[in-house]
């Protein structure tokens, strides 16, 4: 695997006149989130006190497994992976747990399971403030059927309850229902990285949302290529979005035609076992204007002792720009276009609303008194080109806390990273938080 260091560029850049934003930190982008699932609950401080020795069972067709977020990350620096799962939403109790994995190949992942290498828990599903109970487990198989997924353990728990648990995850036969689903207007785009996409829609009634594992946008897609914890259709009902459930299936055809990605998909949810038939529209981006960035004595922290990442930050506060660039590098001199980027931390904030960069040429060169110069272009979701030179100064390299050579005091806080300076806290885009 190559040795890959992260040069992550923070800008922020007073373009115009706006109120400051409030931009949140990295991971409050849509569907960003830690754990791949809305409703997996974290494990409990201590179980509650059940202690009746009854044989519980916990099965149904709801089924769903999917590596952590981080999973990529953790391969790469522990040699393992952790696969979430939850379960039998319509039983007396339902099952949530971790499976860790030291495989990247989800071929390998299906097979038998020892305690070691499982942290289950169970809970009712119907009593909000149950945050589970820890399980034994005495064993557990994951394997692919003929059908389907299927999960099946056996546990018990510190009152001797045990727990009979079959899980699946297979399609019917015949769909119960046809919806077709079909959006107006422009859809939201998002590239997680270089090697997967995301489209979004909604209306007043539904969203629809699809992760597709691949380079190229355009395309006929199945089942396999999607990231089913990214795929789906949801209702709205009120104020609630209601999951209709993993699909079964999922494909999908997109074609660029006149400038414009029409995507038409196909999902067949868990959750109501209906075929949703979904179209939407993407304008491809294009440089409708051009933006001038020129910035002197911005800041760069680097991370090379973690994850290899490199933060650029610059004042003043009250800027309305942000423009984020985090580089795969194993030096930080040199030419770099799109394909150099984590896209997943590369993006253009403007007043709030983040958009993606779509492609991407710059070089960072040695200036003088140990500072940088970026100097290139990007092209945003926006339909913005931002021209940009910007001259930033290399701070020490630290680790997670410490105090760098200008004072600044730089910590990690439920997994997101902030800046301590001058007695207020700001999160790696510069907003003030506390």
């Amino acid at each position: 695997m190559k040795k890959i260091s992260t040069l992550f560029l923070g800008l922020i850049i007073a373009l115009g006149a706006f109120a400051a934003p409030q931009f949140g930190v990295r991971g409050d982008r849509m569907h960003r989130s830690v754990t791949p699932f809305e409703h997996v609950r974290k494990a409990p401080a201590k179980a509650p006190a059940q202690l009746n020795g009854e044989t519980i069972t916990i099965e149904g067709n709801d089924l769903n497994i999917a590596p952590d977020s981080y999973f990529d990350m953790y391969m790469a620096f522990m040699g393992y992976g952790v696969l979430n799962f939850e379960g039998g939403f319509n039983c007396k109790k339902a099952v949530f747990g971790y499976i860790f994995v030291t495989e990247e190949d989800p071929s390998k992942w299906y097979g038998e399971y020892t305690a070691d290498d499982l942290e289950v828990y169970a809970y009712d599903p119907a009593n909000e403030s149950d945050e589970g109970t820890e399980l034994t487990i005495s064993s557990l198989k994951y394997e692919n059927t003929a059908k389907g997924d299927q999960l099946v353990a056996v546990g018990t728990d510190a009152g001797g309850n045990t727990y009979n648990i079959n899980l699946t995850f297979f399609a019917p036969e015949v769909p119960n229902a046809t919806v077709n689903l079909d959006f107006e207007g422009e859809a939201y785009f998002s590239r997680m990285s270089l090697d997967g996409f995301y489209f979004y829609a909604d209306n007043d009634q539904y969203i629809a949302s699809m992760y597709i594992n691949s380079e190229n946008i355009e395309g006929n897609f199945v089942s396999a290529d999607f990231d089913r914890q990214y795929t789906g259709v949801y209702k709205i009902v009120g104020k609630d979005t209601i999951h209709l459930g993993a699909p079964f299936t999922s494909k999908a055809d997109i074609k660029l035609v006149d400038g414009v990605y029409n995507i038409a998909a196909e999902f067949l949810t868990s959750a109501d076992s209906v075929l949703y038939k979904v179209t939407m529209k993407f304008t491809k981006p294009y440089a409708k204007t051009t933006q001038q960035v020129n910035l002197q004595n911005a800041l760069m922290a680097d991370y090379i002792e973690d994850f290899g990442t490199v933060d650029m930050q610059a004042a003043p506060q009250d800027s309305a720009y942000v423009i984020s660039l985090s580089v795969m590098t194993e030096k930080i001199v040199g030419n770099y276009a799109l394909e150099d980027l984590d896209l997943y931390y590369s993006f253009v904030a403007v007043a709030g609303e983040f958009y993606d960069i779509f492609e991407a040429e710059f070089s960072i060169a040695a200036g003088e008194n140990g500072t940088y110069i970026y100097k290139g272009w990007l092209l945003a979701t926006n339909n913005v080109k931002y021209e940009f030179t910007i001259s930033a100064e290399e701070l020490t390299a630290v680790e997670n806390f410490k105090a760098d050579k200008a004072g600044t005091v730089k910590f990690v806080e439920d997994g997101q990273m902030y800046i301590l300076r001058d007695g207020k806290i700001y999160n790696m885009l510069g907003a003030e938080v506390r």
